[in-house]
């Protein structure tokens, strides 16, 4: 539940995949574009909830809270150039609950 001074709120699950010949693994510059995107994430006031790796498949998957999907392009928007991105919003909870 939202209190009442706080915006509500979208749960975005994001997943970053990239052929492993584009891996970014050991370019140091590229990975920094991960580490600048989490900051503004912050300034953005974006809660990154997870942020999850897979090396082997070349995956990144994250779950996202923030105000709007504006603030999510404008964090996340240059990590796109390092591979397919897919932005989805979620719910929060689980479809069985009554």
């Amino acid at each position: 539940m939202t209190p009442a001074n706080q915006l509500p709120r979208t749960i975005y699950h994001c997943e970053h995949k990239h052929r492993p010949s584009d891996c970014f693994g050991k370019d140091a510059a590229k990975k920094q574009l991960w580490v600048k995107a989490v900051k503004e994430a912050e300034k953005s006031d974006i809660r990154v909830r997870e942020f999850i790796i897979s090396p082997l498949e070349h995956r990144i998957f994250l779950v996202l809270e923030a105000p709007t999907f504006e603030a999510v392009e404008h964090a996340f928007g240059s990590v796109k150039t390092l591979g397919e991105m897919s932005i989805t919003p979620v719910l929060d909870g689980s479809f069985f609950e009554q």
